[in-house]
């Protein structure tokens, strides 16, 4: 595994409308870099293949309406470069965001799943399709793989998210279209 204390080739990806999966994203970063890890944080479209195609790339996708992509990530998948990139040396790791009050909840983040299953992408640790419990299941999968960026044991987050208490988190979903489907 790279050492990513030292190589500036890890990437925080999020493609998100209503700012919840962005403020994932943005939290995770804030760990990776308490831990002094060198990392990036981007939206999706910024992303380009001279930043993923042999990086470290930690993906927070959001779904919006019935499963469709957050705007700031439609580009990138529609670009052909994405079609045509070779992932077998990409590393990543994947948390989607979706709304258990329609159908198809987190299939923006199984897209992206299942495109890098086929292009032989290599999964740091198994991907997390959040509808209920995010908070917990974030915290978990965040330990969990901070635990292994760093190489060493991570202890639980307790994230400061405003939002993530219950008064908060109603306040945060009255503020966004997230229970519109909007992550």
């Amino acid at each position: 595994m790279k050492n990513f204390k030292t190589t500036p080739s890890a990437y925080i990806v999020y493609a998100s409308d209503g700012g919840k999966t962005k403020a994932l994203a943005e939290d995770f970063t804030r760990h990776c870099r308490a831990l002094s890890l060198n990392v990036r944080l981007l939206s999706l479209n910024d992303l380009s293949e001279a930043n993923f195609a042999k990086s470290c790339v930690i993906f927070f996708i959001g779904s919006r309406g019935n499963g469709e992509f957050p705007s700031n990530g439609e580009a990138f998948l529609d670009s052909a470069q994405f079609a045509k990139s070779d992932l077998s040396s990409m590393r990543y790791a994947l948390f989607a965001l979706g709304s258990r009050f329609y159908g198809k909840r987190t299939w923006a983040g199984r897209k992206l799943y299942l495109a890098f299953k086929s292009e032989q992408a290599c999964s740091i640790m198994p991907p997390v399709f959040a509808e209920d419990e995010v908070q917990e299941s974030y915290r978990r999968w965040a330990s969990r793989l901070l635990s292994e960026l760093s190489g060493s044991p991570v202890p639980d987050l307790v994230s400061e998210f405003a939002f993530m208490s219950s008064q908060g988190m109603d306040r945060r979903m009255a503020e966004t279209d997230f229970m519109k489907g909007v992550g």
